[in-house]
């Protein structure tokens, strides 16, 4: 397989991701795809995006990994990830571009992200960093989950150190020096933002007050309140968080007065 390196389409603390071309020299099929070059400085993070790639290969709405190489070019070496290309890009240009999404579009687009962490979760890991520049906008419009760099597997069902995370999509709480642990609710929470983002078309992070101004039912602004709630209140699991997506709003039940 050979790659022809196109325009660059991200830059970010760890590298660059260029547009690419993948092509099978026996072949000559070719494939449109993403080839990012990560700085040898930022080796732990090219395993994880390795490794989870690994772990997750086939799931849906899961940016697949293709290949991840070492690149030589004149003594100085790069790590290499190639994986889908998203032609839209992430959420945080999506968004202000095309504006908000529909609650119906939410509603399909949300769960299968929500999945995709619920079995990372059952993984025994967690992910850290479920924010608008790593959810992506495929060609079909399709939202996909991307970037595992700081995902990291949780020892004894406690958490994991809360030692890396994006400071302005987490709670409060949650800043560097604030919470001890990362648990699945923290990824629930920022689930819960995903949601209120896509609603908003804002990719920002919202505070509670902000919810009851969104262009949704009264039975999504309990879904999001719950979730970027406190975090004793918030749903244990993704897998929690997807059943609520996929439940009826509870009918108002009338009953005789038997008395005043």
């Amino acid at each position: 397989v050979a790659y022809e390196i196109g325009a660059v389409i991200g830059r970010g603390g760890f590298g660059v991701a260029h547009r690419a071309l993948r092509r099978w020299v026996r072949t000559g099929a070719t494939q449109p795809c993403c080839v990012k070059f990560i700085e040898p400085s930022a080796i732990s993070s090219w395993h994880r995006e390795a490794y989870f790639g690994e772990l997750l290969q086939g799931v849906p709405h899961v940016v697949q990994v293709l290949d991840t190489f070492v690149h030589l070019d004149a003594g100085r070496h790069r790590y290499v990830l190639v994986t889908e290309l998203a032609e839209h890009g992430s959420l945080t240009t999506f968004l202000p571009a095309h504006g908000p999404f529909s609650e119906r579009r939410a509603r399909t687009q949300v769960p299968g992200i929500a999945r995709a962490t619920d079995l990372l979760h059952r993984m025994h890991a967690v992910h850290r960093d479920l924010t608008p520049n790593n959810i992506f906008v495929m060609s079909d419009r399709t939202l996909k989950l991307a970037d595992f760099g700081i995902a990291k597997h949780i020892a004894y069902g406690r958490g994991v150190e809360n030692d890396a995370q994006n400071p302005a999509f987490v709670h409060t709480l949650m800043k560097v020096g604030g919470l001890r642990l990362w648990k699945r609710q923290q990824d629930v929470y920022q689930l819960g933002q995903l949601l209120a983002m896509l609603l908003s078309g804002q990719p920002k992070r919202h505070p509670s007050r902000d919810v009851a101004a969104l262009g949704c039912s009264d039975h999504m602004k309990g879904i999001i309140q719950r979730s970027i709630g406190p975090e004793n209140g918030r749903y244990p699991s993704a897998a929690e968080f997807v059943a609520a997506l996929q439940s009826r709003p509870q009918e108002l039940r009338f009953q005789r007065l038997a008395s005043l």
